[in-house]
């Protein structure tokens, strides 16, 4: 899957649950999505669209409320804050 693939993939996931169809669904659906990213993390690590999907299908776990939102949006978190730590100003 590409990177556009990706984000297409997350955005049609987002008007799944915005229309209400069933939480654990789109769950399932998206490990395929969670699948790619790192596929395209273990060949491009540097593409900043890698952030960029991780940190909207953590926002998109962060909505749903099933038995398994949780444990997808912690999952997806650590492995944000993980491969990619927050950066911080020195302080003068």
């Amino acid at each position: 899957m590409s990177i556009l693939g990706i984000t297409n993939a997350i955005r049609d996931a987002a008007a799944h649950l915005d229309r209400g169809d069933d939480p654990e669904a789109i769950i399932t659906g998206l490990s395929w999505t969670e699948d790619a990213i790192r596929d395209w993390e273990h060949r491009f690590p540097r593409d900043p669209w890698i952030v960029k999907s991780l940190t909207n299908l953590r926002a998109l776990y962060g909505r749903i409320t099933s038995t398994h939102g949780p444990e997808s949006l912690r999952r997806v978190s650590d492995w944000l804050e993980h491969d990619y730590p927050p950066v911080t100003a020195p302080v003068k």
